[in-house]
């Protein structure tokens, strides 16, 4: 759910929690894969990846199981920051 947005700032509810997105125009383009991702941890990831895959995001890492207990996928953002959706295995 949208709470505010300020243009360039915007301040999103989900369940519970708060996300602050910044856009910041003056940095360089993304490269090819971030630097960093956010982990966001969900009941069930497939469902996600669904989605994700529905809205035509752009995934750099598909869905797999990992080796550290996790199941997970991730995305990029326009500005090219990840976002990796997670369940426990």
């Amino acid at each position: 759910e949208l709470v505010r947005d300020a243009g360039t700032f915007v301040e999103l509810r989900w369940e519970n929690h708060l996300l602050f997105l910044d856009e910041q125009k003056y940095l360089p383009p993304p490269s090819d894969f971030p630097q960093a991702n956010m982990r966001v941890m969900v009941p069930n990831v497939d469902d996600y990846w669904q989605l994700a895959n529905q809205l035509g995001a752009r995934a750099i890492k598909p869905i797999s199981d990992r080796d550290y207990g996790l199941r997970d996928f991730t995305i990029t953002d326009p500005d090219g920051f990840g976002i990796r959706f997670a369940s426990e295995l």
